[in-house]
């Protein structure tokens, strides 16, 4: 058994946010490993294998390798016993650059000759016969009615994007340049992401919007989050207390619901270490963008001078899935 190949690609000229430790691993280059497994932790954030491969010099090695979170792969409809300790696989994958033998999957072949496609909108690599690439229907209920932004969305695919080429400070590039993915993303150690990050985790992992005591309050899948937008607030939004969600207060323009956040404590713009400071206030949007009311128009405007030398904005949209529901996300370290 194997490693098999090392294939260099085109860097991407954007920034996708949200997958697990973005910064570690290198996606200009793409490795196959043929091996067996030999560990195999089915969890979020993210699945996890241990594979034990023979090298090219004919040593034995073991590569940890891991994989998006458990919902999206139900999701994509990949069955969780689809693969056992003791089998031999062969995988595709992005390596690290600061840790050795460990590489980020997209792609995995069964001996049966299924093809895994371990992320959303990937591509298959070598069978015709795969799974994962797309969203299976989990239930039909037709029942349910559309009630404006009151409903379960999923983000569709690509995701929004920010520029790559961020327009930085230079106290946030000096930053940014210090920043270790293995010590400081949180994320990995199961700490839930705060403002705008909590908006922006990658995934097929649906939010919803519902009304409680006159505010709206937003719930994400990833990482169970829970945001309370306060409605028609009148008071001095400076004297709230920080939070990594920030202190959000919304109005109506139309049909559009419109979300100014401030009064956030999270350190990270991101997961490519550009950091937030507290004078940081995130501008949102959420407008219905078909004549069917099936599609949710999202923006973002984040504007924090210390960071920023200009706000940075993203747009994307969301889909209405009356077939999905909120499913725990329950990260476990």
């Amino acid at each position: 058994m194997k490693a098999i190949l090392v294939i260099s690609i085109s860097l991407y000229s954007f920034i996708v946010l949200g997958h697990h430790s973005v910064a570690e691993y290198d996606r200009s280059v793409v490795r196959e490993l043929e091996g067996e497994i030999v560990t195999l932790h089915w969890r979020n954030p993210h699945v996890r294998f241990s594979l034990r491969i023979e090298n090219s010099d004919g040593v034995e090695e073991i590569w940890n390798l891991e994989a998006q979170s458990v919902n999206g792969q139900d999701r994509r409809g990949v069955p969780r016993d689809l693969m056992q300790v003791g089998d031999t696989i062969l995988v595709a994958g992005n390596p690290s650059t600061r840790q050795k033998n460990h590489m980020f999957m997209t792609n995995i072949l069964l001996s049966t000759g299924l093809e895994i496609i371990t992320q959303e909108a990937g591509d298959a690599r070598w069978s015709e016969n795969t799974i994962g690439s797309t969203l299976v229907e989990q239930r039909n209920d037709a029942t349910k009615e559309a009630q404006g932004i009151f409903r379960v969305w999923m983000r569709r695919m690509p995701p929004g994007l920010f520029p790559r080429n961020l327009p930085l400070t230079e106290a946030a590039k000096e930053a940014r340049a210090s920043w270790d993915p293995i010590t400081d993303d949180g994320i990995m150690r199961c700490v839930a992401p705060g403002m705008p990050f909590a908006m922006l985790g990658r995934g097929p992992h649906p939010i919803d919007f519902t009304e409680q005591n006159g505010d709206i309050i937003i719930r994400a899948e990833y990482f169970d989050i829970v945001r309370v937008v306060h409605m028609g607030e009148t008071g001095d939004v400076a004297e709230q207390p920080l939070s990594e969600l920030g202190y959000s207060v919304g109005h109506w323009e139309n049909d559009d619901l419109v979300v100014r956040t401030s009064r956030i404590d999270w350190p990270f713009f991101d997961r490519t270490g550009v950091p937030q400071s507290q004078s940081s206030e995130i501008l949102e949007r959420f407008s219905l963008s078909n004549e069917e009311g099936t599609e949710l128009a999202y923006t973002i405007t984040v504007n924090d001078p210390e960071t920023f030398t200009e706000p940075v904005t993203a747009i994307w949209t969301w889909q209405w899935h009356p077939e999905l529901e909120i499913e725990p996300y329950e990260c476990t370290n």
